[in-house]
């Protein structure tokens, strides 16, 4: 990119510039470059009467006050300056190489606020402008000064230069620097903190508008060691250096001791990787400070055990892994544990002092004793003082250690502050504690005054440093999002969490939309095949606004066969490649559905309306219309672009009830019966070669008074229609067909969806479950053999025990991902295990999905609609898309889940506690998982040992002791017991809480 041009050559200065470099054979060598000062560099300032700006996309405005930065001011402050409207800064040109060379991710904000100007960002509605001070002949600084001294006289420079070139501009410095303040001072230069102009600003006129939508408690926490100094130097008139610090209460977990080993350094971590004696991959957290796995490749992992061995790395993360030969040994007081999630607080861990948390059961003696599970480490003895075997333990896994960090997975995080309850020091420095809405996340300290005031707020965390010697990361607060329990609180730190966007599309996004009163052009007409005059419809969920699939239906008279169209949603004629609007999709990825909002893909001009296939209108599709003979035997396809007119939109309950109304012999309600007849026979096909059937009644339906999501009325669970299959049996026969053109017809460019096959010990792990309630006949060789096992149980007609079914074998699956036609090295990658599919795409939601428009997009390429932009060819490019495509489409799926746990929590919190049935579906060392078929939910229920509660692993129960050591009771897979269902406001995720009353 091109930011600067230099219009004139004349009274040119070259000066020298050098610096030493060290290649990778560590040989070191002097660069000489010469560097040519101009007379004519830009000033940036808007319709500056001097020099001309041509080449500059954003301008400084001249009748503003100009800010100036300073480095110190820029690294401090950079979040506040992204997220607040205080703009109109210069930024030399110095100081931003600088900031490049040292936080990438500092970098990152800080290019988006000088240059991005296409972007959905509204930083991008900034005036920040870099001014190239390094060649400039007034603003030099010679490179050998020190950098400290060169830094502030490269600023003094740059004002003095500003105001000879332009006497009414307003120049002020930003800087807590006390040397630059005082060479401004000399200088005649008005030099402020970002603080004091903050604070004069919020007296002003303009507080509102420069500081956007920021609230108190936010600036606060921005500026609060500003604050706390100001404070002191009104009271005391001034406080020595450290003295604040001197009296701060140490925190007891953080001593001074090293409780891990220090990280390699960078360049001793790249030769040993080069070596081969460490392996770098993606650190996943399983249990925090207990487990993680690494992963390696997409077949190899390694298990690390304990804090130690984890090192201070963070989920997500890049690591570089030390392999450890025989797990490396005993690890002292660290297991492999098969634990339910249960975070403990760091002051309770204080409190107990090291011992085990509550919750943990202690391998203790049970009744009928038994031996450790497979693929469990254990620490220590049993209660019978038996150490248990370790050879079973490790069979089969690889071991390691973290030896260092490559890159960190992610920096901010969403959640709540929590008070550690100890004296504090005079000045107010709390330590407080935030737990992450992420629980695999450590706890994260910070250090503020504001307890009182952050208490039973969100708020966003950045992680600044973890040291060896602390047990916890180092943190501030960067914003609070609102109160507990809010709804829109609560979906902020949704999306947060999520890392979904909420920004509103750009103006040039919305440049790239037809006007409100398009209509559809003569010409395509022309070129299209009109359905308008054939039964169409569409079938969705009640309200739905964005419908991007119909189908149409009609007897082919004298050919004895039934022609069906499956019409979706033209978006690619829309959404033009390379435009501001295609970039802007292509960073969503896809439609966020919340239970109380959405987030579009695209603008709801085309979404709910030019898209959108409501009925009575003419629309736009690409369609596959399949030929069936009269044994519903698929005999031709064809795919191309049509016309339709949508006779009438159905929700799923409206169609179903016409399909059953025998009396109505209407061809709508004719069409709606052919179409599930043929839709059944797809279905049983597809289920005989080995399609899974997983939906069941685990999904739930919210009813609000009066659409206020805030009033919660009813919690059910959602009934699924014959008409939810038959709109699911023509997408998936459409998928599947437009995945084999795309593949045949351009495998280079084709965006295709794989689902491998899951692993077998979570299959072994559930038979063993099924066997214990006397089912015997569950096989899972294939998934042939899985389908026939769910159809065998759907027989039994026990509706709760098919639901439960589906739900733990959905658990045992492997995710499905998108993955490009280059990384397709055999057919196998082409599988869809859930499908039995040979070969699968998604091609019908164009609307919500943009793998679809890039599907799309190649049958254009292929039918010569259009050609496709050189960049699908470019496998960086499409690897890197999928890439986004994966990660977006499963961040949606994961808010939507939390969304839904969220709103279940105000429900309950809303009728109060309730007692009710639940059913054992898992069973771990500290409680059961359980299923509640009222709620449609699922939930973990604690079991203390406390309250007598003892797991044995071998039959993989829980016993009750009474007092006198006799077993009360036993509780297995598959048990009925009651439960309390309450609510805790001060858990992070706003979840509900099981307590065990008694065995049904």
């Amino acid at each position: 990119m091109q930011r600067f041009k230099f219009l004139n050559r004349k009274n040119d200065q070259r000066v020298q510039k050098c610096f030493y470099k060290c290649s990778a054979n560590h040989r070191i060598t002097k660069i000489v470059r010469e560097v040519y000062l101009r007379n004519d560099i830009s000033c940036g300032v808007e319709r500056c009467n001097v020099c001309e700006n041509k080449n500059k996309k954003k301008y400084l405005d001249a009748e503003r006050n100009i800010l100036i930065l300073d480095i110190n001011t820029i690294v401090k402050y950079i979040d506040f300056l992204y997220e607040c409207n205080v703009d109109n800064i210069l930024i030399p040109l110095t100081i931003y190489e600088h900031v490049r060379t040292f936080n990438k991710i500092l970098h990152k904000k800080l290019h988006e606020l000088c240059y991005e100007t296409e972007d959905s960002n509204p930083s991008s509605t900034k005036r920040y402008s870099v001014f190239a001070n390094k060649f400039c002949k007034f603003t030099y600084v010679d490179e050998n000064t020190d950098l400290a001294t060169k830094q502030v006289q490269e600023i003094i420079k740059i004002v003095i230069w500003m105001k000879q070139h332009n006497a009414r501009l307003k120049l002020i410095v930003v800087s807590n620097n006390n040397f630059l303040k005082d060479d401004c001072l000399k200088n005649d230069i008005s030099c402020f903190s970002l603080y004091e102009y903050v604070k004069g600003l919020r007296k002003g006129n303009k507080k509102k508008e420069a500081l956007g939508a920021i609230n108190l408690d936010t600036l606060k926490m921005y500026f609060e060691e500003d604050m706390l100094m100001e404070e002191q130097h009104s009271k005391e008139g001034g406080v020595e250096n450290g003295q604040a610090d001197s009296n701060e209460d140490t925190f007891p977990i953080a001593e001074a001791k090293r409780m891990f080993e220090p990280h390699l350094e960078k360049k001793e971590m790249i030769q040993r990787l080069r070596d081969n004696l460490i392996v770098k991959g993606i650190f996943q957290v399983i249990c925090v400070n207990k487990m993680a796995l690494v992963k390696i490749t997409d077949t190899d992992e390694v298990l690390i055990r304990g804090s130690e061995r984890m090192n201070r790395a963070l989920h997500n993360d890049v690591v570089a892994v030390q392999i450890l030969e025989d797990g490396g040994g005993e690890l002292s007081g660290q297991e492999e544990e098969d634990y339910f999630e249960e975070v403990i607080s760091p002051e309770e861990e204080q409190h107990e002092g090291g011992k085990q948390q509550e919750g943990e059961l202690h391998q203790g003696k049970t009744h009928e004793g038994g031996k450790q599970q497979e693929g469990e480490l254990h620490q220590g003895k049993t209660h019978e003082g038996e150490t248990p075997p370790k050879s079973n333990a490790r069979k089969g896994k690889v071991y390691g250690k973290v030896v260092g960090i490559i890159s960190r997975g992610r920096k901010e995080y969403g959640g709540v502050i929590k008070a550690y309850e100890k004296e504090q020091n005079a000045h107010r420095k709390k330590i407080l504690f935030f737990k992450a809405f992420n629980n695999k996340v450590p706890y994260i300290i910070v250090k503020s005054s504001m307890g009182e005031e952050l208490k039973n707020k969100r708020v966003i965390v950045v992680i600044d440093k973890w040291d060896y010697n602390s047990k916890y990361p180092l943190g501030r607060c960067l914003s609070v999002l609102g109160i507990c329990d809010d709804i829109e609180t609560e979906t902020k730190l949704i999306y947060n969490e999520y890392n979904i966007s909420t920004k509103e599309f750009s103006e040039s996004a919305y440049k790239c939309l037809p006007p409100n009163d398009w209509a559809i052009p003569e010409e395509e007409y022309a070129k299209r095949r009109d359905f308008r005059n054939v039964i169409t419809f569409s079938i969705d969920p009640p309200g739905c606004e964005d419908i991007d699939d119909a189908l149409s239906v009609r007897m082919m008279e004298g050919q004895n066969v039934i022609e069906v169209g499956v019409h979706i949603a033209d978006v690619s004629y829309f959404v033009k490649q390379n435009s501001a609007l295609d970039l802007e999709a292509s960073k969503r990825c896809t439609t966020v559905y919340l239970i109380n909002q959405r987030v579009e893909m695209l603008p709801k001009l085309l979404t709910t309306d030019l898209c959108s296939l409501v009925e009575g209108q003419d629309r736009l599709t690409y369609s596959c219309i399949f030929t069936f003979d009269a044994n519903y035997q698929v005999v031709d396809i064809n795919v191309c672009k049509c016309i339709i007119r949508s006779n009438k939109s159905f929700s799923y309950e409206q169609a179903q009830k016409l399909i059953d109304d025998g009396e109505d012999s209407s061809p709508t309600a004719e069409a709606l019966r052919l179409l599930n007849n043929i839709a059944k026979h797809l279905k049983e096909k597809w289920l005989n070669e080995g399609a899974l059937e997983l939906r069941g009644n685990s999904e739930v339906l919210f009813e609000f008074e009066s659409n206020d999501f805030s009033k919660t009325k009813n919690l059910k669970p959602y009934v699924s229609y014959d008409t939810n299959k038959l709109i699911e049996a023509f997408m998936l026969l459409a998928n599947r067909s437009v995945a084999r053109i795309i593949y045949q017809g351009f495998k280079a460019a084709s965006v295709l969806r794989r689902h491998p096959p899951p692993k077998n010990e979570h299959l072994k792990e559930l038979n063993d479950y099924l066997e214990s309630i006397n089912i015997h006949d569950f096989k899972y060789g294939t998934s042939k053999e899985l389908s026939h096992s769910i159809n065998n149980i759907n027989l039994k007609e026990d509706k709760v025990l098919c639901n439960i079914l589906k739900i733990l074998i959905t658990k045992c699956m492997n995710e499905a991902v998108f993955i490009s036609g280059y990384s397709v090295h055999n057919n196998e990658m082409l599988r869809h295990y859930g499908l039995a599919a040979d070969i699968y795409t998604f091609f019908t939601s164009p609307i919500r999905r943009y793998a679809d428009i890039m599907v799309h997009r190649v049958l254009n390429h292929i039918y010569g609609v259009e050609n496709l932009d050189s960049k699908y060819l470019d496998v960086i490019y499409l690897n890197k898309q999928v890439a986004l495509l994966n990660e977006k489409y499963r961040n949606a799926r994961f808010a939507g889940r939390a969304s839904v746990e969220f709103f279940s929590y105000l429900y309950i919190k809303k009728v109060g506690n309730q007692i009710t049935n639940a059913v054992i579906t898992n069973l771990k060392k500290n409680g059961v998982q359980i299923f509640l078929p009222s709620y449609s939910v699922e939930g973990i229920c604690y079991l203390k040992r406390k309250d007598g509660f003892v797991f044995d692993e071998k039959r993989k129960r829980f016993q009750r002791i009474g007092e006198n050591d006799e077993v009360l009771f036993s509780l297995s897979f598959y048990d009925n017991i009651q439960v309390h269902v309450q609510v805790d406001s001060s858990d992070i995720k706003c979840q509900s809480n099981f307590v065990f009353i008694k065995k049904l």
